[in-house]
């Protein structure tokens, strides 16, 4: 009798811890919100530009991505890198080519510098202008 009571508690138990479900994400429940924030006046988790680290407006990480982009860009023949410009989650590369280039050319050229970028760096949207 005393087997059968273990046994009818260890299957209420497992039964119980089956039927518990997850949200569904793509319910609209006031518990489920989108973004994911730390204490409240921080900045979020999930953010898509460089990490502040108070509130003066101090970053991490800017220098270290602009050498990145830099170098993926350079390591493209005949690149010069003049400018890296970063704005939130958008970077602004400045770029010149050792020969004059205009129209398709000019336009592979740049799609084939973002490729590289964005090969070394997913976090911004990457502009290339060919000065």
């Amino acid at each position: 009798m005393f087997r059968i009571a273990v046994c009818s508690v260890i299957l209420f138990i497992g039964i119980a811890a089956c039927a518990q479900n997850e949200p569904d994400p793509n319910s609209t429940s006031l518990l489920t919100d989108q973004t994911e924030t730390t204490d409240p006046g921080h900045i979020q988790i999930n953010n898509p530009g460089p990490r502040k680290i108070d509130e003066t407006g101090d970053t991490w990480d800017t220098e270290k991505d602009k050498r990145i982009i830099k170098n993926a860009a350079e390591r493209m023949p005949r690149v010069q890198v003049n400018m890296v410009q970063l704005k939130q989650s958008d970077a602004i590369v400045s770029v010149s080519i050792d020969e004059a280039i205009h129209g398709e050319e000019e336009q592979a050229w740049i799609e084939n510098i973002k490729s590289a970028i964005e090969a070394e760096i997913q976090r911004y949207n990457i502009q290339v202008i060919i000065e």
